[in-house]
Protein backbone atom coordinates (compact mmCIF):
# COMPACT_ATOMS: atom_id res chain seq x y z
CA UNK A 1 0.00 0.00 0.00
CA UNK A 2 0.96 3.48 -0.57
CA UNK A 3 -0.91 6.74 0.48
CA UNK A 4 -0.87 9.21 -2.56
CA UNK A 5 -1.75 12.16 -0.81
CA UNK A 6 0.69 14.50 -2.08
CA UNK A 7 0.48 18.66 -2.87
CA UNK A 8 -3.19 19.16 -4.85
CA UNK A 9 -3.26 19.11 -8.61
CA UNK A 10 -2.32 22.77 -9.80
CA UNK A 11 -0.95 24.00 -6.36
CA UNK A 12 1.44 26.15 -6.39
CA UNK A 13 4.95 25.69 -4.88
CA UNK A 14 5.21 28.66 -2.68
CA UNK A 15 1.44 27.54 -1.38
CA UNK A 16 2.27 24.49 0.31
CA UNK A 17 5.45 22.74 2.10
CA UNK A 18 8.05 21.24 0.40
CA UNK A 19 9.90 18.63 2.30
CA UNK A 20 11.65 15.02 2.43
CA UNK A 21 11.08 12.50 5.36
CA UNK A 22 15.28 10.98 5.50
CA UNK A 23 14.06 8.52 8.30
CA UNK A 24 11.29 7.52 10.24
CA UNK A 25 11.73 4.65 13.28
CA UNK A 26 9.91 4.05 16.41
CA UNK A 27 11.25 3.34 19.92
CA UNK A 28 10.05 -0.08 20.35
CA UNK A 29 8.76 -3.27 18.10
CA UNK A 30 6.21 -4.68 19.88
CA UNK A 31 3.53 -3.22 22.73
CA UNK A 32 0.71 -4.74 24.71
CA UNK A 33 -2.42 -3.79 26.80
CA UNK A 34 -4.45 -5.21 28.58
CA UNK A 35 -7.63 -5.53 26.79
CA UNK A 36 -9.47 -4.23 23.93
CA UNK A 37 -11.04 -0.46 24.82
CA UNK A 38 -7.83 0.75 26.15
CA UNK A 39 -5.42 2.87 24.62
CA UNK A 40 -1.84 0.93 23.79
CA UNK A 41 1.21 2.28 25.87
CA UNK A 42 3.06 5.57 24.64
CA UNK A 43 6.06 5.27 22.47
CA UNK A 44 8.41 7.30 20.97
CA UNK A 45 8.66 8.23 16.93
CA UNK A 46 11.97 9.83 15.63
CA UNK A 47 11.69 11.22 12.42
CA UNK A 48 14.42 13.32 10.39
CA UNK A 49 12.60 16.12 7.93
CA UNK A 50 14.28 17.92 5.25
CA UNK A 51 12.85 20.82 3.56
CA UNK A 52 13.76 21.09 -0.19
CA UNK A 53 12.03 24.55 -0.48
CA UNK A 54 14.21 27.39 -2.28
CA UNK A 55 12.65 29.81 0.00
CA UNK A 56 12.65 30.14 3.72
CA UNK A 57 9.60 29.12 5.61
CA UNK A 58 7.96 27.75 9.10
CA UNK A 59 6.04 24.31 8.16
CA UNK A 60 4.31 22.85 10.75
CA UNK A 61 5.20 19.27 10.65
CA UNK A 62 3.28 16.14 12.39
CA UNK A 63 2.84 12.22 12.64
CA UNK A 64 -0.45 10.91 11.25
CA UNK A 65 -1.65 7.17 11.32
CA UNK A 66 -3.11 6.21 8.18
CA UNK A 67 -5.15 3.09 6.83
CA UNK A 68 -6.70 2.26 3.27
CA UNK A 69 -8.79 5.04 3.26
CA UNK A 70 -6.03 8.20 3.85
CA UNK A 71 -5.42 9.93 7.22
CA UNK A 72 -7.34 8.06 10.44
CA UNK A 73 -5.74 10.52 13.13
CA UNK A 74 -3.07 13.16 13.90
CA UNK A 75 -1.15 11.51 16.33
CA UNK A 76 1.23 14.71 16.93
CA UNK A 77 2.86 17.75 15.38
CA UNK A 78 5.56 20.25 15.46
CA UNK A 79 6.66 23.78 13.95
CA UNK A 80 10.26 24.78 12.88
CA UNK A 81 11.18 27.45 10.84
CA UNK A 82 13.02 25.68 7.95
CA UNK A 83 15.70 27.54 6.16
CA UNK A 84 16.62 26.70 2.18
CA UNK A 85 18.16 23.32 2.48
CA UNK A 86 17.59 22.96 6.56
CA UNK A 87 16.48 19.47 8.29
CA UNK A 88 16.08 18.98 11.57
CA UNK A 89 14.81 16.28 13.96
CA UNK A 90 11.39 15.65 15.75
CA UNK A 91 11.17 13.12 18.55
CA UNK A 92 7.23 12.87 19.43
CA UNK A 93 5.42 10.75 21.68
CA UNK A 94 2.81 8.91 20.56
CA UNK A 95 0.12 7.09 21.36
CA UNK A 96 -2.73 4.38 19.15
CA UNK A 97 -5.60 5.20 20.93
CA UNK A 98 -8.35 2.89 22.36
CA UNK A 99 -10.79 3.76 19.52
CA UNK A 100 -8.25 2.56 16.64
CA UNK A 101 -9.69 -0.71 15.66
CA UNK A 102 -7.66 -3.99 14.78
CA UNK A 103 -6.14 -3.68 11.13
CA UNK A 104 -3.12 -2.78 9.33
CA UNK A 105 -2.17 0.79 9.24
CA UNK A 106 0.80 3.25 8.79
CA UNK A 107 2.62 6.27 10.77
CA UNK A 108 3.53 8.74 7.83
CA UNK A 109 5.21 12.19 8.40
CA UNK A 110 2.94 14.99 7.08
CA UNK A 111 3.02 18.68 6.82
CA UNK A 112 1.11 22.13 6.19
CA UNK A 113 2.05 26.02 6.38
CA UNK A 114 -1.49 27.43 8.02
CA UNK A 115 -3.78 26.27 10.48
CA UNK A 116 -6.32 26.49 7.88
CA UNK A 117 -4.65 23.55 5.19
CA UNK A 118 -4.95 20.47 4.62
CA UNK A 119 -2.46 18.07 6.29
CA UNK A 120 -0.28 16.41 3.52
CA UNK A 121 2.14 13.20 3.00
CA UNK A 122 5.28 14.51 2.33
CA UNK A 123 6.23 14.84 -1.07
CA UNK A 124 8.16 11.71 -2.12
CA UNK A 125 8.29 10.36 1.09
CA UNK A 126 6.24 7.21 0.32
CA UNK A 127 8.43 5.02 0.76
CA UNK A 128 9.60 5.95 4.73
CA UNK A 129 6.74 4.88 6.99
CA UNK A 130 6.14 2.55 10.38
CA UNK A 131 4.19 -0.14 9.87
CA UNK A 132 1.19 -0.57 12.05
CA UNK A 133 -0.02 -3.76 12.91
CA UNK A 134 -3.12 -3.66 15.61
CA UNK A 135 -4.38 -6.51 17.50
CA UNK A 136 -6.69 -7.14 20.47
CA UNK A 137 -4.26 -6.82 22.98
CA UNK A 138 -0.82 -6.27 21.02
CA UNK A 139 1.05 -4.64 18.46
CA UNK A 140 3.94 -4.84 15.81
CA UNK A 141 5.28 -1.35 14.86
CA UNK A 142 7.93 -1.60 12.11
CA UNK A 143 10.35 0.92 10.51
CA UNK A 144 10.26 0.81 6.41
CA UNK A 145 12.00 0.09 4.39
CA UNK A 146 14.11 -2.38 6.33
CA UNK A 147 15.71 -0.43 9.36
CA UNK A 148 19.46 -0.43 9.77
CA UNK A 149 19.17 -0.79 13.26
CA UNK A 150 19.30 -4.63 13.75
CA UNK A 151 16.17 -4.53 14.79
CA UNK A 152 14.69 -6.42 11.73
CA UNK A 153 12.62 -8.69 13.25
CA UNK A 154 9.68 -8.76 15.83
CA UNK A 155 9.22 -12.06 17.98
CA UNK A 156 5.44 -12.82 18.84
CA UNK A 157 6.68 -15.84 20.54
CA UNK A 158 6.00 -19.66 20.73
CA UNK A 159 2.08 -20.55 20.28
CA UNK A 160 0.19 -24.12 19.80
CA UNK A 161 -2.51 -23.58 17.24
CA UNK A 162 -4.93 -26.24 16.26
CA UNK A 163 -2.40 -28.83 17.57
CA UNK A 164 1.00 -27.60 15.77
CA UNK A 165 3.91 -25.32 17.06
CA UNK A 166 4.58 -22.08 15.53
CA UNK A 167 7.29 -19.57 16.37
CA UNK A 168 5.67 -16.17 15.20
CA UNK A 169 7.82 -13.46 14.17
CA UNK A 170 7.38 -10.27 11.87
CA UNK A 171 10.56 -10.10 9.75
CA UNK A 172 10.92 -6.66 7.72
CA UNK A 173 6.94 -6.33 7.79
CA UNK A 174 6.74 -9.60 6.69
CA UNK A 175 4.96 -11.80 9.50
CA UNK A 176 5.81 -15.37 9.34
CA UNK A 177 4.95 -18.96 10.84
CA UNK A 178 7.65 -21.13 11.94
CA UNK A 179 6.98 -24.91 12.75
CA UNK A 180 8.86 -26.38 15.22
CA UNK A 181 8.26 -28.56 17.82
CA UNK A 182 7.98 -27.52 21.24
CA UNK A 183 10.43 -29.56 22.87
CA UNK A 184 13.15 -32.25 21.80
CA UNK A 185 11.42 -35.30 23.30
CA UNK A 186 7.74 -34.37 21.69
CA UNK A 187 6.65 -35.95 18.57
CA UNK A 188 3.93 -35.23 16.37
CA UNK A 189 0.89 -38.05 15.89
CA UNK A 190 -1.37 -38.87 14.09
CA UNK A 191 -2.89 -37.15 10.75
CA UNK A 192 -1.26 -33.78 11.07
CA UNK A 193 -2.47 -31.15 8.38
CA UNK A 194 -0.36 -27.27 8.26
CA UNK A 195 -2.04 -24.50 7.05
CA UNK A 196 -1.10 -21.96 4.55
CA UNK A 197 -1.98 -19.30 7.32
CA UNK A 198 -2.79 -19.34 10.99
CA UNK A 199 -4.08 -16.23 12.66
CA UNK A 200 -2.80 -14.66 16.28
CA UNK A 201 -4.86 -11.83 17.84
CA UNK A 202 -6.51 -11.07 14.58
CA UNK A 203 -2.44 -10.74 12.60
CA UNK A 204 -2.59 -13.44 9.68
CA UNK A 205 0.76 -15.08 9.29
CA UNK A 206 2.06 -17.27 6.63
CA UNK A 207 3.39 -20.54 6.95
CA UNK A 208 7.39 -20.39 5.95
CA UNK A 209 9.03 -23.03 7.10
CA UNK A 210 10.46 -25.49 9.62
CA UNK A 211 12.60 -24.78 12.50
CA UNK A 212 14.71 -27.71 13.47
CA UNK A 213 15.72 -28.35 17.04
CA UNK A 214 19.05 -30.44 16.00
CA UNK A 215 17.03 -32.99 13.60
CA UNK A 216 13.96 -32.68 11.19
CA UNK A 217 10.65 -32.30 12.76
CA UNK A 218 9.24 -35.42 11.29
CA UNK A 219 12.38 -37.55 12.14
CA UNK A 220 12.36 -40.60 13.90
CA UNK A 221 8.17 -39.80 14.76
CA UNK A 222 6.37 -43.97 15.36
CA UNK A 223 2.82 -41.82 15.67
CA UNK A 224 2.58 -39.65 12.23
CA UNK A 225 0.16 -41.53 10.02
CA UNK A 226 -0.42 -38.72 7.36
CA UNK A 227 1.25 -35.28 6.72
CA UNK A 228 0.12 -32.83 4.59
CA UNK A 229 2.56 -29.25 3.74
CA UNK A 230 2.26 -25.82 2.43
CA UNK A 231 6.41 -25.61 2.27
CA UNK A 232 9.26 -27.76 1.53
CA UNK A 233 9.93 -30.32 4.67
CA UNK A 234 11.83 -33.83 5.32
CA UNK A 235 10.67 -36.53 7.19
CA UNK A 236 12.59 -39.72 7.84
CA UNK A 237 12.01 -42.78 9.56
CA UNK A 238 8.21 -42.83 10.27
CA UNK A 239 7.50 -46.71 10.22
CA UNK A 240 3.41 -45.50 10.52
CA UNK A 241 2.77 -42.66 8.15
CA UNK A 242 0.82 -43.64 5.24
CA UNK A 243 0.68 -40.76 3.18
CA UNK A 244 2.68 -37.15 2.38
CA UNK A 245 0.83 -34.58 0.49
CA UNK A 246 3.28 -31.80 -1.31
CA UNK A 247 0.88 -29.02 -1.69
CA UNK A 248 1.19 -26.51 -4.39
CA UNK A 249 3.04 -23.80 -4.41
CA UNK A 250 6.20 -25.89 -2.40
CA UNK A 251 9.22 -25.05 -5.06
CA UNK A 252 11.89 -27.45 -3.60
CA UNK A 253 11.53 -30.54 -1.40
CA UNK A 254 13.32 -32.21 0.79
CA UNK A 255 14.03 -35.86 1.70
CA UNK A 256 11.48 -38.58 2.31
CA UNK A 257 13.13 -41.76 3.44
CA UNK A 258 12.48 -45.11 5.54
CA UNK A 259 8.63 -44.76 5.63
CA UNK A 260 7.14 -48.04 4.81
CA UNK A 261 3.43 -47.80 4.11
CA UNK A 262 4.12 -44.75 1.53
CA UNK A 263 2.69 -45.87 -1.28
CA UNK A 264 2.97 -42.77 -3.76
CA UNK A 265 4.26 -39.58 -3.76
CA UNK A 266 3.12 -36.19 -6.08
CA UNK A 267 5.27 -33.57 -6.86
CA UNK A 268 3.29 -30.43 -7.70
CA UNK A 269 3.58 -28.41 -10.54
CA UNK A 270 5.44 -25.80 -8.86
CA UNK A 271 7.81 -28.16 -7.55
CA UNK A 272 11.44 -27.54 -9.57
CA UNK A 273 13.49 -29.50 -7.22
CA UNK A 274 13.62 -32.46 -5.29
CA UNK A 275 15.34 -35.26 -3.50
CA UNK A 276 14.60 -38.05 -4.20
CA UNK A 277 12.48 -40.38 -1.86
CA UNK A 278 14.94 -43.79 -0.51
CA UNK A 279 14.36 -46.44 1.02
CA UNK A 280 10.65 -46.35 1.38
CA UNK A 281 9.54 -50.07 0.87
CA UNK A 282 5.95 -49.65 -0.01
CA UNK A 283 6.39 -46.85 -2.77
CA UNK A 284 4.75 -48.01 -5.91
CA UNK A 285 4.68 -44.80 -8.27
CA UNK A 286 5.94 -41.95 -8.40
CA UNK A 287 4.99 -38.19 -10.36
CA UNK A 288 6.34 -35.40 -11.04
CA UNK A 289 4.20 -32.70 -12.14
CA UNK A 290 6.57 -29.71 -12.94
CA UNK A 291 6.27 -29.12 -16.64
CA UNK A 292 9.74 -27.37 -17.35
CA UNK A 293 12.64 -30.09 -15.91
CA UNK A 294 13.04 -30.54 -12.52
CA UNK A 295 16.39 -30.98 -10.82
CA UNK A 296 16.22 -34.12 -8.92
CA UNK A 297 18.90 -35.01 -6.38
CA UNK A 298 20.53 -38.03 -5.04
CA UNK A 299 21.42 -40.06 -8.23
CA UNK A 300 19.57 -42.39 -9.46
CA UNK A 301 20.36 -45.53 -6.94
CA UNK A 302 17.54 -43.92 -4.91
CA UNK A 303 15.31 -44.98 -7.41
CA UNK A 304 17.24 -48.54 -7.59
CA UNK A 305 15.17 -52.23 -6.35
CA UNK A 306 16.81 -52.44 -3.33
CA UNK A 307 15.79 -48.65 -2.41
CA UNK A 308 12.81 -48.52 -3.55
CA UNK A 309 11.45 -52.37 -3.69
CA UNK A 310 7.86 -51.68 -4.84
CA UNK A 311 8.24 -49.18 -7.49
CA UNK A 312 7.14 -50.11 -10.83
CA UNK A 313 6.34 -46.68 -12.30
CA UNK A 314 7.40 -43.10 -12.35
CA UNK A 315 5.13 -40.67 -14.43
CA UNK A 316 6.74 -37.51 -15.44
CA UNK A 317 4.74 -34.54 -16.81
CA UNK A 318 7.42 -32.59 -19.07
CA UNK A 319 8.41 -33.20 -22.77
CA UNK A 320 12.01 -31.52 -20.93
CA UNK A 321 13.66 -34.39 -19.06
CA UNK A 322 14.79 -34.53 -15.68
CA UNK A 323 18.46 -33.59 -15.03
CA UNK A 324 19.55 -35.78 -12.17
CA UNK A 325 22.65 -34.46 -9.51
CA UNK A 326 24.45 -37.46 -8.43
CA UNK A 327 25.50 -40.52 -10.03
CA UNK A 328 22.96 -41.55 -12.97
CA UNK A 329 24.70 -45.31 -13.21
CA UNK A 330 21.41 -47.34 -11.76
CA UNK A 331 18.58 -47.88 -13.98
CA UNK A 332 16.09 -49.78 -12.33
CA UNK A 333 14.48 -52.64 -14.64
CA UNK A 334 11.62 -52.53 -12.54
CA UNK A 335 10.12 -49.33 -13.28
CA UNK A 336 8.31 -47.81 -16.44
CA UNK A 337 8.63 -44.56 -16.84
CA UNK A 338 5.52 -42.79 -18.39
CA UNK A 339 6.51 -39.50 -20.26
CA UNK A 340 4.18 -36.98 -22.61
CA UNK A 341 3.46 -37.82 -26.09
CA UNK A 342 6.03 -36.73 -28.38
CA UNK A 343 8.87 -36.38 -25.98
CA UNK A 344 10.28 -40.01 -26.17
CA UNK A 345 13.07 -39.12 -28.31
CA UNK A 346 14.34 -36.10 -25.76
CA UNK A 347 14.55 -38.84 -22.96
CA UNK A 348 16.34 -41.30 -25.23
CA UNK A 349 18.85 -38.57 -25.28
CA UNK A 350 19.37 -37.90 -21.74
CA UNK A 351 20.41 -39.52 -18.82
CA UNK A 352 17.30 -41.49 -18.86
CA UNK A 353 18.16 -42.91 -22.63
CA UNK A 354 18.78 -46.48 -20.94
CA UNK A 355 15.00 -46.86 -18.51
CA UNK A 356 12.11 -47.92 -20.00
CA UNK A 357 10.02 -45.35 -21.19
CA UNK A 358 6.34 -45.10 -22.90
CA UNK A 359 4.85 -41.88 -23.98
CA UNK A 360 1.57 -42.17 -23.13
CA UNK A 361 1.06 -39.35 -21.13
CA UNK A 362 -1.18 -36.30 -22.94
CA UNK A 363 1.31 -33.99 -24.86
CA UNK A 364 2.34 -31.27 -22.80
CA UNK A 365 1.15 -27.91 -24.56
CA UNK A 366 2.70 -25.55 -27.52
CA UNK A 367 5.01 -22.79 -25.18
CA UNK A 368 5.51 -19.87 -27.02
CA UNK A 369 8.64 -17.98 -26.69
CA UNK A 370 7.40 -14.33 -26.53
CA UNK A 371 11.15 -13.17 -26.11
CA UNK A 372 11.63 -13.61 -30.08
CA UNK A 373 8.51 -13.98 -32.55
CA UNK A 374 10.63 -13.07 -35.63
CA UNK A 375 9.96 -10.06 -37.69
CA UNK A 376 6.37 -9.27 -38.29
CA UNK A 377 4.85 -9.35 -41.85
CA UNK A 378 2.35 -6.52 -42.68
CA UNK A 379 -0.88 -7.86 -43.83
CA UNK A 380 -2.99 -5.12 -44.35
CA UNK A 381 -2.92 -5.33 -47.95
CA UNK A 382 -4.54 -8.87 -48.37
CA UNK A 383 -8.02 -8.04 -46.98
Amino acid sequence: MVINAWRPAGAADTNRPKTLVKEITPSKRFIERTAMGEAFPTFTVTATVASDMDIQATIQTGLALYDDNGMVTILAQDSHDFAVGDSYTMEKEVTIGADIQPGEYRIVSVNRINDSDTWISDQGSAGRYIAVTVAETSMSIQPMPKSEDGMNTIDFGIHTIDGITYQLVSEYGNNRAYVKLYNETEKYKGDIYIPDYVTYQNMEFKIYEYKYMGSPIFRDSPELTSLSSPTSFSVYDCPALKSVEIREGVLRMRSIGECPLIESITYPSTCSEAVLPEYCRGVKTLTFLYKRGMSLKGGTSCLSAESLPSLTDIYIDSDIPPTVEGSTETVNPNVTIHVPQGSLENYKQSVWKDWNIVEDMAAVPVRVNWDYCGPCEDLSNRY
